[in-house]
């Protein structure tokens, strides 16, 4: 993960199936910030990331990252 993060590939997170699988995506960011090094902006790229190469409609990416860009001040 470091590695691609580090490269520049777009890396996101995202969980299957929660009830499946036991996932939370909040856990999965801490984790990833564990074992990658990450700091709170660079736990925000990673959510950035994933509402960029999301495939959400571009009117909700602008809102989600207006919000994302408010917290993350």
């Amino acid at each position: 993960m470091r590695e691609l993060i580090a490269a520049g590939a777009a890396v996101t997170l995202s969980t299957d199936d929660p009830g499946m699988f036991g996932a939370e995506l909040n856990r999965e960011y801490a984790h990833v910030a564990r074992i990658a090094g990450l700091d709170e902006a660079g736990v925000a790229r990673l959510a950035r990331a994933g509402i960029v190469h999301s495939f959400a409609p571009d009117d909700v990416k602008r809102l989600l990252l207006a919000e994302l860009d408010a917290a993350a001040r």
